[in-house]
């Protein structure tokens, strides 16, 4: 039964790793459909995609939620009640499924901590999370892609392949928690702190 669930995850692009280690979990990301990306990759070196000259790019920081403010929903049986295979939402945010997100919360129901943004972010958010994996406290991963996401103003110009998808490909990462500690990253508490200090948002990516 487990078996046939993770070829079905697969497909999707979808990767589940037990007790992985940072490395395991960065070599997850699959790309399922290369079309779309490779679509805005040639708009992006024909001009179509780029920033004008006088504007700065801002990459946006990863942002750190609260429990209210952060749901996840996954498969890891058969049947799925919950209508999706791997989700991760922002309560706060209408339609916050279609945007890229860039945030990382703990999922207390879930008992697991939840990325969602920019593929660049990972590493933010696996630093973060670095003396779980140093006790070997993440149980299991979930890795897999979101979609194109793309700013309304563009990206700047200059930009190698591998440095554009970094930035495009939008990707969410799942980690399940070995002990019944709650939230012992405390970002709950960092959430509270970045609540005080004047917002630096950058402007919503939505997914193409």
């Amino acid at each position: 039964m487990t078996e046939n669930v993770d070829e079905s995850l697969q497909k999707l692009g979808i990767r589940r790793i037990t007790h992985p280690t940072k490395d395991e979990i960065r070599d997850a990301y699959h790309r399922v459909d290369t079309t779309e990306l490779n679509d805005v990759w040639e708009s992006y070196i024909t001009g179509k995609q780029s920033w004008h000259p006088w504007e700065t790019y801002s990459p946006p920081n990863l942002k750190v939620l609260r429990y209210s403010d952060i749901r996840v929903y996954h498969r890891n049986s058969v049947p799925c009640q919950c209508g999706h295979d791997l989700t991760v939402e922002r309560l706060s945010v209408d339609y916050s499924i279609f945007e890229a997100g860039n945030y990382a919360g703990y999922d207390s129901t879930e008992h697991c901590y939840a990325f969602r943004g920019q593929r660049r972010l990972l590493d933010d958010f696996l630093d973060r999370a670095e003396v779980l994996f140093e006790k070997e406290e993440v149980k299991s991963a979930l890795v897999g892609p979101v979609g194109i996401s793309i700013p309304f103003s563009g990206f700047p110009s200059g930009w190698k392949f591998e440095e554009f998808a970094m930035h495009a490909e939008t990707i969410m990462c799942l980690l399940f928690l070995a002990s019944n500690d709650k939230d012992p990253l405390d970002f709950e508490g960092l959430a509270i702190e970045a609540e005080t200090e004047p917002d630096s948002d950058a402007d919503s990516d939505f997914l193409r």
